[in-house]
């Protein structure tokens, strides 16, 4: 696994996909994170390489927020990503 992720303030890398998943569900989005909604906002392909943006709603004990993110990623023969690159809006708080 190559993947590369880019938050406000970090640059983040993992090799495998246990540390993907350690990166993204515990570090970014941890246990007091509650993902209230999610909505797809845009997709396609730059050659051989997949493209999908999408949008979270999430709430914490700061009240709530939305958090964008854009993945560029590739799969191997399996269908399984081997190579991720994502760049995210960081928590942007939900006024009103």
């Amino acid at each position: 696994m190559d993947f590369k992720g880019l938050t406000p303030g970090r640059f983040w890398e993992a090799g495998s996909p246990d540390e993907v998943v350690d990166v993204v569900l515990e570090t970014w989005f941890g246990r007091t994170e509650h993902i209230t909604g999610h909505e797809v906002t845009a997709g396609g392909d730059v050659a051989d390489t997949h493209r999908v943006s999408y949008r979270f709603e999430i709430t914490n004990d700061d009240g709530p927020h939305l958090v964008e993110q854009q993945v560029y990623y590739r799969a191997d023969e399996n269908d399984r990503i081997d190579y991720a690159r994502v760049v995210c809006s960081g928590y942007r708080p939900v006024r009103g």
